[in-house]
């Protein structure tokens, strides 16, 4: 999955990183730590309210709740589901301003 404009403008993961890089690490890191944890809600939080999820031959899911509806639609028919081990490949990344992309 790939997302536009990370979440964490207002410093959620802690003291600001000294660059921007920097601090897209720590969000991927976080972000992979929320779904081990299966912490949906803590993951919802991670995206802006105009946060857009590209996903392959998929069409852009914009806004927060899109991505929120498309994830409960997924999930909703997998009750009981655990992870046990999360793979994300973060690659790509492109920053410009306050956007980032991977």
């Amino acid at each position: 999955m790939g997302c536009c404009g990370w979440g964490d403008r207002d410093g959620v993961f802690g003291a600001r990183a000294a660059s921007p890089r920097e601090e897209i690490d720590e969000f991927n890191k976080r972000y992979v730590e929320l779904h081990l944890k299966m912490d949906t809600a803590g993951i919802y939080g991670t995206w802006a309210e105009d946060g857009v999820s590209l996903m392959p031959g998929e069409a852009p899911l914009i806004g927060k709740k899109a991505i929120v509806a498309w994830v409960e639609n997924v999930l909703s028919p997998m009750t009981g589901y655990k992870i046990v081990k999360e793979e994300i490949d973060f690659h790509d990344i492109q920053i410009s301003g306050d956007w980032a992309s991977a």
